[in-house]
């Protein structure tokens, strides 16, 4: 019997290796140049033959018998052909190389107690000395926060647990602390506080850490923790209906306080007959008789309007043999003449002495009551303007889940009526070393489809897909298949009766998709897919790809 040779230390193969020898048009192309094997030649049936298969079909158990468990030297070595990768696979692995969810990044100062605050409300506490470091140089603390299923995708992070559960997410974190590119240690004594924003009512959830050199999730301690008001059915808090009567109450508040301050009039000298010091003025004899309304005005002063018309200012060192004080349509003016000129020009009565001094007291007071109704007024406005964008964010808040239709996650309509506040949740928890820290729910994977697929970018030659992403749009989760993960290509399938995304990423690195997703996008075992142009390979884009948002299948 032919003796079997076994290499026990073969030379080893990475990851990048083996996907350089993974080339499927190769392959179909090398199998179109064999020649006919010799058991497609007319002469082989006969009983040559016949006695030829039947030897190689008893040859072929024995091998299977065989190979299945090869035992040397009391050392037994199993065969199996799992899809599994080398150990060098990194657990954090983006898909797309030219796609990034970029990380935030804060300088620390580690001889102090440091708190970062994100936009979502997430709080980061480095006790003083936490941070082991060696050097004056400042500590890099870089943060990703990961709230919806493609920033994770985008990312790399896996999101299955096991072998057969995948994980919807209530919240998700990764931090990193580094040093001229060096990771630092977090002090076991000093470890770093996380108080951290949920998407999600925690109930049925549990906390875990990705552990990156087993590339797995495990269990963590935690504590969730109720925090401030958010959006809930049948509650005692403000409905959508009281809502948006108080939105409308605080408009109207605002326009009356708006009509106020445009029809405040500022007090100015003219109304309080005082005169103007950049404006020229001068004593006119007048006819009381003649001009009675102007009798408690004696010893007064005449001023110029300058305002109205450009004159000539050097009328006052002319010599005139008369000056006379006209009346024209309540206007006065003062006419001067000479046997040479005349000279007409706007004037008003101004007072001086006594009864100039009272006038400007009144005007004083009168001053100091327009600036103080104007500052309470104005105050008035920028509160009332405060109050109606928080009230104008509930409201757009409520409007949203109405359109979206769904409450707390459940699949049902809602009245607007019916909606109000409910509580929001933080989860709370301490960490000594970096990484990946997750609120999830574990969700089981959807059977394989039972067709072979062919997949096609429309109506092109068939395309190898080395990679495929379910977006479960109900279980709030994805599904992954192909070289990254234990499931294969082969595994792909999903749950018909949700609504699903399929993102694929062929040999060449393109990017494919299909939307709406279900067994039934199979045609004669062929599927259809829509080729994604590389410049579109934008989160925004991809992310209303997982919404369903503006872009048709």
């Amino acid at each position: 019997m032919k003796k079997l040779k076994i290499n026990l230390d073969r030379p080893y193969l990475n990851s990048e290796k083996i996907e350089s020898k993974q080339n499927f048009n190769e392959v179909l192309n090398g199998s179109e140049k064999l020649k006919k094997p010799i058991w497609k030649k007319p002469w082989f049936y006969g009983p040559i033959g016949v006695a030829s298969i039947l030897f190689l079909i008893t040859i072929g158990v024995d091998k299977e018998i065989s190979n299945s468990n090869i035992n040397l030297n009391d050392k037994t070595i199993t065969l199996n052909n799992q899809n599994t990768l080398p150990e060098d696979t990194k657990c954090i692995h983006k898909p797309l190389e030219n796609l990034e969810y970029k990380f935030q990044t804060f300088s620390i100062n580690t001889e102090l107690k440091q708190i970062i605050k994100l936009s979502s409300g997430t709080e980061i506490t480095i006790p003083q000395g936490s941070l082991n470091s060696n050097s004056s140089e400042k500590i890099e603390i870089k943060i990703r926060e990961f709230e919806t299923k493609i920033e994770s995708f985008i990312a790399g992070i896996p999101m299955d647990y096991k072998e057969n559960f995948s994980f919807e997410s209530a919240g998700m974190i990764e931090i990193r602390g580094t040093r001229d590119g060096e990771e630092v240690v977090i002090s076991p004594s000093k470890p770093l506080k996380i108080s951290m924003v949920l998407s999600k009512n925690p109930r049925n959830f549990y906390f875990w850490k990705l552990d990156e050199s087993k590339k797995e999730w495990s269990n963590y301690p935690s504590k969730f923790k109720k925090v401030e008001a958010h959006l809930v059915e049948n509650s005692e808090l403000p409905t959508y209906t009281k809502i948006e009567k108080q939105l409308n109450g605080t408009q109207n508040l605002l326009k009356e306080n708006n009509r106020k301050i445009q029809e405040l009039v500022e007090p100015n000298l003219i109304s309080y007959n005082l005169p103007v010091k950049e404006n020229q003025h001068f004593d006119l004899d007048f006819n009381t008789k003649e001009f009675p309304e102007l009798e408690r005005f004696k010893g007064m002063e005449f001023e110029v309007i300058s305002d109205k018309v450009a004159y000539d200012k050097s009328f006052t060192k002319k010599t005139w043999s008369s000056v006379e004080l006209i009346k024209e349509n309540d206007n006065y003016f003062a006419v001067f003449s000479s046997k040479e000129d005349k000279f007409k020009i706007a004037v008003r009565p101004v007072l001086n002495g006594k009864g100039k001094d009272l006038a400007e007291l009144e005007f004083s007071k009168s001053y100091e009551f327009y600036n103080k109704t104007k500052n309470e007024l104005e105050n008035e406005l920028k509160s009332l303007t405060i109050k109606l964008n928080l009230q104008q964010l509930k409201y757009n808040e409520i409007l949203k889940v109405i359109d979206q239709g769904y409450m707390n996650g459940v699949d049902n309509k809602i009245n607007s009526s019916q909606i109000s506040v409910k509580e929001n949740f933080k989860v709370e928890f301490t960490i000594s070393t970096f990484g990946v820290y997750n609120c999830d729910k574990q969700i089981s994977y959807p059977r394989p489809i039972d067709n072979e697929i062919i997949f096609r970018y429309n109506n092109l030659n068939p395309v190898e897909i080395i990679r495929a992403f379910v977006f479960d749009e109900k279980n709030d989760t994805r599904y992954s298949f192909g070289a990254i993960k234990s499931h294969r290509i082969s595994d792909l399938g999903c749950f018909d009766e949700h609504v699903n995304t399929l993102l694929v990423i062929d040999r060449e690195g393109r990017l494919g998709y299909v939307l709406n997703f279900n067994s039934s996008k199979i045609n004669n075992g062929i599927l259809k897919i829509n080729l994604l142009d590389k410049k579109d390979q934008k989160l925004e884009i991809l992310a209303k790809l997982i919404q369903k948002t503006s872009i048709e299948s």
